[in-house]
């Protein structure tokens, strides 16, 4: 009995996921197809668009010019310099500005670690002189006197 309550059920989800899959690719499809048509209505707006922008200034696509692209600089007599060395010398001008500022910041820090060297060099001879008169004698007397 529960073979055939299975089988009954298995044949049921097959048929349900079949009917599923056929109502989702007729759906898709409709999509699809007004899809294609609402791009053809776009691109005829866009050409009417472009059509009447042309006419309005006067043009037609044939007499259309295109600005060519010529990437070297056309001179007009003045000896002016190209933006590539334009910015090679600022480049220079910024490294030789760092490479002092580098300079200015060593000279600093030498200074401040000389200076530190003279503070410790007072520091150890002080206490140097006062260990050489400190004696453990007179540590004892003043502890027993307490």
């Amino acid at each position: 009995m529960f073979k055939k309550i299975g089988r009954f059920v298995t044949l049921s989800l097959f048929a349900a996921a079949a009917g599923v899959g056929t109502y989702l690719y007729l759906k898709n499809r409709e999509a699809e197809d007004e899809f294609e048509d609402s791009g053809d209505d776009v691109n005829d707006d866009l050409e009417e668009f472009l059509k009447s922008e042309a006419e309005a200034a006067g043009e037609t696509a044939e007499k259309r010019e295109y600005v060519p692209l010529n990437f070297t600089r056309e001179s007009d007599g003045a000896d002016e310099p190209a933006p590539a060395e334009e910015a090679a010398e600022a480049v220079e001008e910024a490294v030789d500005a760092a490479a002092e500022a580098a300079d200015e910041a060593a000279d600093s820090v030498k200074d401040a670690m000389e200076d530190a060297g003279k503070f410790v060099q007072d520091a150890v001879s002080e206490v140097t002189e006062k260990a050489s008169t400190f004696s453990f004698e007179s540590f004892d007397a003043s502890k027993s006197e307490t």
